[in-house]
């Protein structure tokens, strides 16, 4: 999941187009961001359903969610993940912001090892 931000180049504030709609549009510079969603099926130990996400913003700003417990995303638990943890959604979300057609879709364990 991504999205782009007025404030993403070359969209600067000024310069993005106006709102089809009148008024101004509900955006901010800060709120470009990605994200990797990670589901795991039932029937796998310790069944995932999370979204982590990083902000190109000048905070370097991260969220992660359990979603099996926090299914509104209200509670984000960044500070709890490990170091192992945060590199391994990290090196994912840099996987899928790379890739193109069909290894897009490929399937991955959590470690970051394609099924075979």
């Amino acid at each position: 999941i991504s999205y782009h931000g007025e404030g993403y180049a070359p969209c600067g504030m000024a310069e993005c187009p106006p709102n089809p709609h009148g008024g101004w549009m509900p955006d901010a510079w800060n709120n470009t961001y990605h994200c990797v969603r990670t589901v795991t099926s039932e029937s796998t130990d310790g069944h995932v359903d999370s979204i982590f996400c990083l902000f190109e913003d000048n905070e370097n700003f991260v969220e992660y969610y359990d979603l099996t417990v926090d299914p509104r995303q209200l509670s984000n638990k960044y500070n709890e993940l490990s170091p192992e943890e945060i590199d391994m959604y990290k090196d994912r979300l840099a996987q899928l912001r790379s890739c193109h057609g069909s290894s897009c879709r490929a399937r991955v364990r959590l470690d970051n090892t394609r099924e075979q």
